[in-house]
């Protein structure tokens, strides 16, 4: 019985976070594409040049050297339905929402014998860990108390944490917890409520 592991990372990442972590991660990895979304018209994964190119909330990064072909099932209504996990990675993208930025999330699930896939995730989350710009302070958005800080269970891309810094809030996409970059300056004249 094969054993799994599991990688899963909430980010904040802005538009030119994700060209940047898009062009670290092809630097280190030539052979890693973009797919667009799980739903493709044929057979073919729908690679996109850049995340900006895609149309889907949810893409996909694929080595096609660990997997040089992707399974696929023929759906009733002609589309094909490509992996979601285990041969590729998934990124639930962030979104701009107003002055609101909205996490997202890379994941994977892998068996733990498949050296390829398992060597494409540990080099994809080095680039992504290393991109991290710091810990968050959680807040009260009515009063602008500090609720807690260094939380560092999110990566922070640079520009994610600029805009943060210039005003924009960070939202968990699911549940009503707001944060900011923690720096010197938004600490001063909060109070911690713990």
């Amino acid at each position: 019985m094969p054993s799994y592991k599991n990688k899963i990372s909430p980010v904040f990442l802005s538009p030119d976070d994700e060209i940047e972590l898009i062009n670290k991660t092809t630097k280190a990895n030539q052979a890693v594409a973009i797919i667009d979304g799980s739903i493709w018209e044929s057979s073919q994964p729908p690679v996109k040049k850049c995340i900006a190119d895609c149309r889907s909330p949810v893409v996909f990064l694929w080595d096609r050297v660990a997997s040089p072909t992707l399974p696929f099932l023929l759906q009733k209504n002609g589309s094909v339905r490509g992996p979601t996990s285990g041969l590729v990675i998934q990124y639930v993208r962030c979104q701009l929402k107003n002055d609101i930025l909205l996490s997202g999330d890379f994941s994977i699930g892998f068996d733990r014998d498949d050296n390829l896939i398992e060597r494409f995730a540990t080099n994809f989350w080095k680039v992504l860990r290393d991109m991290n710009s710091g810990p968050l302070e959680s807040i009260d958005t009515e009063s602008g108390a500090v609720l807690m800080r260094n939380i560092r269970e999110y990566v922070v891309g640079p520009s994610a944490q600029k805009m943060s810094l210039s005003g924009f809030l960070l939202k968990h996409d699911s549940a009503e917890a707001y944060y900011r970059s923690s720096s010197k300056e938004n600490t001063k004249g909060t109070q911690l409520i713990v």
